[in-house]
């Protein structure tokens, strides 16, 4: 039984296609559509990384607080 369970593991891991890593250039039945969709794949991966790297600078830089705070009250005597 355990052998049973063992040869389907392997075989649905040796069958199932793992997903690539980027996007996929070559779409498109014709050379002016697999142009078109080529540059449309470029411009949205270009805005993905621009977006992140605006996120990675934030999230870099140093925040500022320059509110005052309420609670604290000077006590002149």
């Amino acid at each position: 039984m355990r052998w049973l369970i063992l040869i389907i593991c392997v075989f649905g891991l040796t069958t199932c296609r793992l997903h690539s890593l980027g996007p996929n250039y070559n779409q498109g039945r014709s050379h002016n559509s697999q142009r078109a969709k080529r540059m449309k794949i470029v411009y949205k991966e270009d805005t993905r990384m621009k977006k992140a790297m605006v996120k990675a600078r934030k999230s870099a830089s140093k925040k500022v607080n320059n509110t005052k705070s309420k609670k604290f009250k000077k006590i002149i005597r």
